[in-house]
């Protein structure tokens, strides 16, 4: 488990610290909302085929939903958006849709087949007809059954469960709702972490890092003692990230992590002004160029 560890820094406030995240951009919302659409009907549609291999019960909706967060994840760099409200609003919607496509995809599945059948059926009477002009009309088929009738008849037949165990009923709808929550799960393991990391509201666009990597106990309480930053509690080395937002236009953020003694991971976090900044990147220098 990681632990937050406050900083004693507070003169800089960063440009991307809002409650709300990045900016409700209406052409960006847009196109997030049609991505979040398609992304779930292309989960759907992989998860229709990946079933009839590999399905195991409860732990398959939480891989869809998992996948499911990736694409979103890509969406949301590619497109630098960042309002957290819309964000959310889009992963519900990819997941409602990937269920939902889900249950299509097999409707669609089963209709084929009965359409295949009738044609099938069709073609044979045919036959018979040109042999034997005598035998009667052949009925009209039925008419294939539509998405809600796929569904009602699910309900009312069942589905099977492990352990040679069946649900029915309301049972199956709360099956599907349960799947629907599973999936809406993995995918929040993946979104909900990505809205909460460093955004710029000036240029737009998601941070980066710039430098990162191991680096000696000594260094990291040179770069906490500039940062503002608590003294790391530990013998071991430390890691440190510094990102930034594309642009260079909001501060800079610094991320020292430690080890502790008890076998605890602490995480530090602070902004830096340009001064300091300057100052971390020197002494950063100094001790890359001392181990050359």
């Amino acid at each position: 488990m990681t632990h937050s560890v406050p900083s004693t820094n507070a003169k800089v406030s960063s440009a991307e610290d809002s409650a709300s995240g990045g900016p409700l951009l209406a052409g960006r919302a847009t196109v997030w909302l049609a991505v979040a659409a398609a992304v779930g009907i292309l989960a759907a549609a992989a998860a229709d085929v990946i079933q009839m291999y590999f399905a195991p019960f409860l732990i398959f909706p939480l891989l869809v939903g998992l996948g499911v967060g990736l694409l979103l994840l890509l969406g949301l760099r590619l497109l630098h958006f960042a309002h957290r409200p819309a964000i959310c609003v889009g992963l519900v919607l990819s997941v409602i849709v990937c269920v939902l496509g889900q249950h299509y995809f097999a409707y669609r599945a089963e209709a084929d087949r009965l359409w295949q059948g009738i044609q099938a059926r069709q073609q044979q009477y045919r036959q018979l007809k040109e042999a034997y002009p005598e035998i009667p009309e052949l009925a009209p088929p039925p008419p294939v059954p539509g998405f809600s009738e796929h569904l009602g008849r699910q309900i009312e037949a069942g589905i099977p469960l492990p352990f040679a165990m069946a649900a029915r009923g309301w049972q199956v709808v709360a099956l599907w709702l349960l799947d629907g929550i599973l999936v809406l799960a993995g995918g929040a393991v993946i979104v909900v972490p990505a809205m909460y990391l460093p955004y710029c509201r000036r240029c737009l666009r998601w941070y980066r890092t710039v430098r990162g990597g191991r680096i000696t106990l000594a260094l990291a309480s040179r770069l906490a003692e500039l940062s503002g930053l608590p003294a790391p509690q530990t013998s071991r080395p430390c890691r440190y990230r510094l990102s930034s937002c594309h642009g260079g236009c909001s501060p800079t953020r610094l991320e020292l992590s430690w080890q502790a003694p008890d076998g605890q991971v602490y995480l530090a976090r602070t902004w830096l002004d340009t001064a300091t900044r300057r100052a971390v990147t020197d002494a950063l220098d100094e001790a890359l160029e001392a181990t050359q």
